[in-house]
């Protein structure tokens, strides 16, 4: 499901392991950005995606994953991931979830309209109208265009 070497939106990019892996060594980050067209059409990451190899492990649960990278010195650098950032095993803390939120929520809402809709979610067992929720979310202006 993953095997997307060559995405050529970032929607396609978004299920591609070879992008992603390209990305956060030429980006040094793994996040909204890199999963946009630009970052897909970047010529330093199509390069980089050709030089990613990836072998499936069945030995590996799920949220499992190694990397060894291997400059042209020959040196190389390996590290394992047990359970990833987000898992059951090793949840994001209310810190990340609130950065990751903003990081989503402000280019369509705004700043402080994110901020708005953050307060409400993180207080909504006291919340007395959940629908307060669902209209916060909706954007000002329909970004997305309207159906």
């Amino acid at each position: 499901m993953t095997g997307r070497k060559t995405p050529q939106t970032g929607l396609e990019a978004q299920v591609s392991i070879y992008h992603w892996v390209a990305a956060a060594l030429v980006h040094g980050a793994a996040g909204l950005e890199q999963a946009s067209d630009r970052c897909v059409r970047d010529p330093a990451v199509i390069a980089m995606r050709e030089r990613v190899a990836v072998v499936a492990d069945p030995d590996y649960a799920p949220d499992e994953a190694s990397a060894l990278i291997t400059l042209r010195d020959t040196r190389t650098f390996a590290h394992r991931v047990t359970h990833c950032r987000g898992s059951v095993a090793r949840p994001l803390t209310d810190e990340e979830l609130t950065r990751k939120f903003l990081a989503q929520s402000n280019p369509v809402l705004g700043t402080a309209p994110a901020r708005h809709l953050l307060e409400l979610c993180l207080n909504s067992a006291g919340l007395k109208d959940m629908g307060a929720i669902s209209r916060a979310a909706k954007p000002a202006v329909a970004s997305f265009g309207s159906c």
